[in-house]
């Protein structure tokens, strides 16, 4: 094994492949912002509260201006 040592050439160089290093790239920003996400259940539930409230405001409210507008 030691005579291999000795013969082996370091100097080769490595072929990177740059569309799998962005796709990884990618996919741990991904990673990274899902993990921060859940990192804050509190916060997540009382967005996804605010905007379902936020959308039952605003049905509630085009739906007032056309039973208005059907009356007079």
């Amino acid at each position: 094994m030691l005579s291999k040592l000795l013969t082996y050439k370091y100097d080769n160089t490595v072929a990177y492949n740059q569309n799998e290093i962005e796709g990884a790239i990618i996919v741990q920003k991904k990673v990274k912002l899902i993990s921060t996400i859940l990192s804050y259940p509190t916060l997540v539930l009382l967005t996804i509260l605010l905007i379902i409230t936020l959308f039952i405001l605003i049905i509630r409210f085009i739906i007032k201006r056309i039973i208005r507008a059907v009356r007079g």
